[in-house]
């Protein structure tokens, strides 16, 4: 995990408004009490939550989004008669605590990456690359493997074969493993590697940024595509291209 504290007051506005935007869940700390709302406007004056909170001391507040939460302290402005619940004062500060630094795109299936070497004991390996970071990818193997119940696991020079977007060779650090539940008399086994990328060269750090800028736009442009006509928008796609 990561913390940013933000100060600046255009930030900190920002931040809220998007939170704001993405309906995220605000829960406010009372000295009795743990109540949960979202926000409902969000100014220069302050922000609006829909609650009616007369306490007028300083209140604890967290926002959970989809990266991680955010902390801060207000309290309700004075002398503001509110219509549609309770008006605070922006925060002097926000500290947000992220998940995760590199946010990841799942891969599988539209793209059919792979990731394959070998243990140090010479056995091959070869697993799917179900979800892509700049810093780490998601990994499935449909059998168990003993090498991989060594604790502090590297797989070094571990290559991934990214399609049309070619090979990079990195040293995977096996950050957990996991083996999902799995029901039916056809369901198969699934164990679940979470890795964090260690690169070798700097460029093919860079690559891999690069890769992953060059997936996110392809992403947004499918989610462009009208569900009935199966058309992409026009409009949006004069846009971007301006």
């Amino acid at each position: 995990m990561s913390r940013i504290h933000r100060t600046n007051k255009y930030d900190l506005m920002g931040l809220l408004r998007e939170e704001l935007k993405n309906k995220s869940l605000l829960q406010i700390h009372t000295q009795d009490n743990l109540m949960t709302t979202q926000l409902k406007e969000v100014s220069a004056a302050g922000f609006t939550t829909d609650l009616d909170i007369s306490d007028g001391k300083k209140l604890s507040f967290t926002i959970f989004s989809e990266n991680g939460k955010a902390n801060f302290f207000s309290r309700r402005k004075k002398g503001v008669a509110d219509s549609i619940g309770t008006l605070f004062n922006l925060p002097d500060s926000i500290t947000i605590t992220q998940r995760r630094v590199h946010p990841r795109l799942t891969t599988a299936p539209d793209y059919p990456f792979f990731c394959h070497g070998r243990f140090r004991n010479g056995k091959n390996y070869h697993f799917a690359i179900d979800n892509l970071s700049c810093g780490g990818c998601g990994l499935i193997a449909h059998q168990a493997f003993s090498e991989l119940k060594v604790a502090n696991l590297y797989l070094k020079q571990a290559i991934l074969n990214l399609g049309a977007y070619g090979e990079i060779i990195v040293d995977l650090a096996i950050k957990n493993i996991y083996s999902p539940p799995c029901f039916g008399r056809d369901s198969r086994v699934e164990y679940r590697i979470s890795c964090q990328f260690i690169f070798r060269h700097e460029d093919d750090k860079q690559r891999m940024e690069d890769l992953m800028l060059e997936l996110t736009i392809n992403e947004k442009r499918k989610k462009r595509v009208m569900p009935e006509s199966g058309h992409y928008n026009d409009k949006n796609d004069a846009d971007a291209r301006r």
